[in-house]
């Protein structure tokens, strides 16, 4: 979860937290450190501060949480995405979001179903990397 001093600054304030020392400044540059430590995880999400209320972003966790331990969510799917091969595009970063380019390779193993993935993920970059193991059922 993204800090509240990025994108709802009114709500960071040591009023509603006593726990809090860090200065709005200080959060945004810990939370850039927390996001860049996380790139390339297999089950890295962010969650803004787009929603309108605390609530909604709450939700929205535990919508992500339950999708990935295998719990039913309203609304489950998987966007694929083909990316031109590296050097044939230059990544134009988004005002305020970091961008970072990582190597991913997916190996699909034999299933005995036909309704089954079961495939190797290997995600990282400047040689370090994550695997994970993963099988979907439909």
């Amino acid at each position: 979860m993204v800090t509240s001093a990025e994108g709802a600054e009114t709500f960071y304030t040591g009023e509603n937290n006593e726990a809090r020392y860090e200065t709005a400044e200080e959060a945004r540059a810990l939370d850039r450190k927390l996001i860049n430590a996380w790139v390339g995880h297999p089950h890295f999400s962010i969650i803004d501060n787009r929603d309108k209320t605390f609530k909604q972003k709450v939700d929205k966790t535990v919508k992500i949480i339950c999708n990935y331990i295998g719990l039913p969510t309203p609304t489950t799917f998987y966007k694929k995405f083909l990316m031109p091969k590296k050097g044939e595009f230059e990544v134009q970063p988004l005002k305020g979001i970091l961008v970072e380019v990582f190597q991913l390779e997916e190996v699909y193993l034999l299933t005995s179903g036909e309704m089954v993935e079961n495939f190797l993920r290997k995600v990282g970059k400047n040689d370090s990397f994550t695997y994970c193991h993963e099988m979907r059922s439909y």
